[in-house]
């Protein structure tokens, strides 16, 4: 079995939500993922200081910029 650290799995697991929605709040997120609310809740603010999630004023959380600077440099750095 590979190594793998379950703490960037379940961030993961938070943010491939988005791909098929737009912004979630904090109890959306929770019962889509299945995980506890404490380590959803660490994981979102965490990602948002990160820049990888963005916090409205309602409370929503949607992807960050952090995504939009990554794709760029995939983007750039592609050989076609």
């Amino acid at each position: 079995m590979i190594n793998t650290n379950k703490t960037v799995v379940k961030s993961m697991k938070i943010l491939r939500l988005f791909i098929s929605h737009k912004q979630l709040t904090l109890h959306e997120m929770i019962d889509l993922s299945q995980m506890p609310k404490t380590s959803v809740h660490r994981m979102a603010t965490t990602l948002a200081s990160m820049g990888l999630l963005e916090k409205q004023e309602s409370g929503a959380y949607q992807l960050g910029l952090m995504f939009l600077e990554y794709g760029q440099l995939v983007t750039d750095r592609l050989d076609i």
